[in-house]
């Protein structure tokens, strides 16, 4: 990464999310159905006009090519001046020059159009599952949103500009043809018209099955994301098989939804090629002017710019349908109602840079005629009335799911549904929070305590001191430099929560609120625990601090300043406690000073240590052909087959028409032709028949055999490693990593694989069909073909390099995000 540029100011994420919420503040009405989407539009309006120009320049320069060709043609006919041919050959290298630079230019505004709108929806996703209540934050969805929905908008998105692009080159095409073919010029629109309605008659039914594929996506994602955050318990309890299955079978679903999808993508290829391959056919066998060479491959060319832009705009249709259905997803998500803050400060707390001791006359908290649950038709908790006072200990006792948790929520305002009034009397930000299943970052010990905030070694020893983790970092190799895992697999339940309390301990915070953080550690490394945080000399009575901790444990009653019984109906019974306990100890040990950093643990929690990273394969710079062999490997020995013959029949088919019409230009201007035009149409219509019939099996064979074996072997294969991978690989690998696998990149070998594959295959095949034309038609030209290989093979030997590095750094990025 540190390799690469920078980016500028104007791709910055933030900084375009930003202009997107002034003009949604400046323009609240507008597009409140699609708000985020008129927003993201309108904010980016400069940069998408940028690929207009050069995009009106490929126009002009592509339509320069039949009259080229025409030039050319009459030019070999019929004697000239060689200055004349120098001429054209100038010509042909202004043209294609004109075409390669302005494609260069128009991609590259596009993509990096695509690229804004990406960060604008990212951060728009991010942002508000942030803001939004806890209940109504669903991590299969946001996983959904973040990878296949952001996914298929930046691929419907990047054809943009194609559909008034191709609308134009259709416009001047069919002019230009009727020029040269008269009257039949109505034959291929006539097909195109055709195409048009019945890509029409599917787009309603491929919106519906889009949305119940990512549904399926999203239901997969979910089930196997929990897996892998738990893959640990699972296999102490044995049920590795039983999930595996389950999520297996969860993916054979996906698919089997999925490939309904498919084949209405194997339709609407179908129809965009079928102008190409009809409309030339329809054009020449009802034209009743002249087919001579100096017309017919003209011709020719205008119907190809007819028949192209239309194919491209069917190819696309699936696309823009799927772009505008994740789009509509993204919108829906972002109109849900964010988190609104029930709980009132005390009139006379501020907001202070540094801590203040806070008065003991205004209670920490207080709740009055408070009813706090998670439906609107049930109230966990009901009548709350309680007041906590600053600076002291407060146990809530109550049996499991009794909403001791529940209350700890309803103290940080985070309840789906409340009422009454919740008044805090310390500063929000100052409020430590410890859930009973703590949230670890696969990072480091000391990154996973300090976070974001300057490292302080006084404040830290501390922490690591009251949390008992001292001896725990002396037993690593790496002390506080190991790495955690993915949500702390490779610690134990007690370490993972001492943990989150080191963490809650080194923000130095007014209030905490601690929820059952005892229940997973055993008793002596409990009550030692408990002595150094809430005792009598812990550090958080030191401090002054309010605590309130969640549990069903009755040992530390005595040690408590108020207490709060929860029943089970939900009602709450409030007591201050006359018999605490001031001068004994759960556990005995020696008074210890812990100002003073140990030297032994000044090794193990250097601040300048970073975490252990695990070196990159060589190959991801170059690539394997292990890959390759493992992907077709995992699919059936007669779809390799079928397909390759399938690619090779369109090669054929492809070419050979071209040739064929030559033949019946030359016959046909004979005085006595040898054959009828019916004879040269019949052959005509077969071979283009057959162009198409094996255009649709090659896409058949892609998008339905090859994605439901691969696909679902591949899954098993990739899930089977997960769930028997050692304890180590998932401690060192990020656990949002795996799980981008089972996301996005499962998602690219169901989409963007195949059709990249048809599109390499059909291309390889026209490739070397049309090299043998031209080798057949005129054998000098071959002699160029080894130095055209040279150069592609040089250009590919850079570019694959470079870009197979960028595109897994993109895959890599979103990592984080799971």
């Amino acid at each position: 990464m540190g390799d690469l540029y920078a980016l500028d100011e104007a791709m910055s994420a933030s900084n375009l999310y930003a202009r997107v919420k002034q003009l949604e503040i400046k323009r609240p009405a507008a597009s409140t159905s699609a708000r985020l989407s008129w927003s993201m539009f309108s904010t980016l309006l400069v940069p998408l006009l940028l690929a207009v120009v050069p995009r009106i320049a490929v126009i002009g320069f592509t339509f320069c090519q039949p009259f080229l060709i025409q030039t050319i043609l009459a030019y070999l006919e019929s004697p000239s001046e060689p200055k004349n041919g120098y001429g054209l050959i100038g010509a042909a290298v202004i043209i294609y020059t004109g075409i390669a630079i302005s494609n260069a230019l128009y991609f590259y505004w596009q993509e990096r159009f695509v690229c804004m709108a990406r960060g604008i929806l990212f951060t728009a996703v991010y942002n508000k599952t942030i803001s939004l209540p806890i209940a109504d934050v669903s991590d299969s969805a946001v996983l959904t949103l973040m990878n296949s929905d952001i996914e298929r908008i930046k691929m419907g998105l990047l054809p943009l500009h194609e559909y008034w692009a191709n609308t134009i080159e259709v416009i001047l095409a069919s002019w230009l043809l009727e020029k040269q073919i008269g009257a039949a010029f109505v034959a291929p629109i006539v097909v195109i018209v055709l195409c048009i309605i019945a890509s029409g008659g599917i787009a309603s039914i491929t919106g519906r099955r889009q949305v119940a594929w990512m549904k399926a996506i999203e239901e997969r994602v979910a089930t196997t994301a929990n897996a892998i955050s738990t893959i640990k318990s699972l296999r102490i309890s044995g049920m590795t098989s039983a999930v595996e299955k389950l999520i297996q079978e969860s993916r054979e679903n996906e698919l089997r939804i999925g490939g309904k999808w498919r084949l209405m993508l194997v339709i609407a290829v179908t129809l965009s090629f079928t102008p190409m391959t009809i409309g030339p056919l329809m054009a020449f066998a009802v034209t009743s002017r002249s087919l001579e060479v100096t017309r017919i491959f003209p011709s020719l060319a205008f119907i190809m710019l007819l028949a192209m832009p239309l194919s491209n705009l069917f190819q696309n249709i699936p696309g823009l349908l799927s772009a505008l259905t994740c789009l509509g997803r993204i919108d829906a998500y972002m109109k849900k109602e964010s988190r609104s803050d029930p709980r009132t400060m005390h009139q006379h707390v501020s907001y202070p840079e540094e801590k203040v001791n806070m008065s003991g006359k205004v209670p920490a908290l207080e709740v009055i005629k408070g009813n706090f649950g998670w439906t609107a038709e049930h109230n966990v908790l009901q009548n709350v009335n309680i007041k906590i006072p600053t600076s002291s200990l407060t146990i809530v006792l109550g049996p499991v799911a009794s909403g001791k948790s529940t209350l700890l929520k309803a103290f940080l305002g985070e309840t789906a549904f409340s009422s009454g009034t919740t008044k805090v009397g310390v500063d929000f930000r100052r409020i430590g929070y410890c859930d009973q299943t703590p949230f670890l970052s696969n990072d480091s010990i000391r990154a996973n305590i300090i976070g974001h905030a300057p490292f302080h070694a006084t404040r830290y020893q501390e922490a690591l001191y009251s949390t008992a983790l001292e001896a725990d970092l002396k037993q690593l190799p790496q002390g506080d430099r190991s790495t955690v895992g993915g949500n702390g697999i490779s610690l134990s339940g007690g370490q993972r929560q001492r943990l989150a309390l080191a963490r809650a301990l080194y923000l130095q915070a007014d209030l905490y609120l601690l929820d059952d953080i005892l229940s997973g550690i055993d008793a002596t490394t409990s009550a030692l625990v408990f002595q150094r945080t809430m005792g009598i000399d812990g550090i958080l009575t030191r401090r002054k601090s309010t605590v309130v901790l969640c549990t069903h444990n009755e040992q530390y009653l005595q040690f408590a300043d108020n207490i709060i019984t929860i029943s089970g109906d939900g009602s709450l019974t409030e007591a201050e406690n006359n018999t605490r306990i001031d001068n004994e100890r759960l556990y005995n040990e020696p008074d210890k000073q812990v100002l003073h950093p140990d030297p032994e643990m000044q090794q193990l929690v250097s601040p300048n240590d970073s975490a252990e990273v695990c070196p990159q394969n060589d190959a991801r710079r170059t690539g394997d052909f292990a890959v390759y062999r493992h992907y077709f490997a995992s699919m059936a020995n007669w779809i390799i087959i079928s397909f390759l013959l399938s690619c090779c029949c369109y090669g054929f088919t492809s070419n050979f028409p071209t040739a064929w019409l030559k033949y019946w230009s030359a016959d046909v201007i004979r005085p006595k032709p040898q054959h009828s035009g019916a004879f040269y149409v019949g052959i005509y219509a077969l071979l283009q028949t057959s162009c198409l019939l094996s255009l649709t099996a090659v896409v058949l064979l892609c998008t339905q055999s090859m994605i439901s074996q691969t696909g679902s072997r591949l899954h098993r294969s990739a899930l089977q490693t997960v769930i028997g991978a050692s304890l180590r690989f998932l401690t060192l690998v990020d656990t949002g990593t795996v799980t981008n696998h089972f996301a996005q990149d499962l998602t690219l070998v169901d989409s963007e694989l195949p059709l990249s594959l048809v599109n390499f295959s059909l291309s390889l095949f026209t490739l070397v069909g049309m090299a043998a034309v031209i080798a057949i038609a005129s054998p000098w030209l071959a002699v160029a073909y080894p130095v055209l290989i040279g150069v592609v093979y040089y250009i590919q030997l850079f570019y694959l390099r470079t870009s197979r590095q960028l595109r897994i750094l993109e895959l890599e990025s979103k990592a984080p995000l799971l």
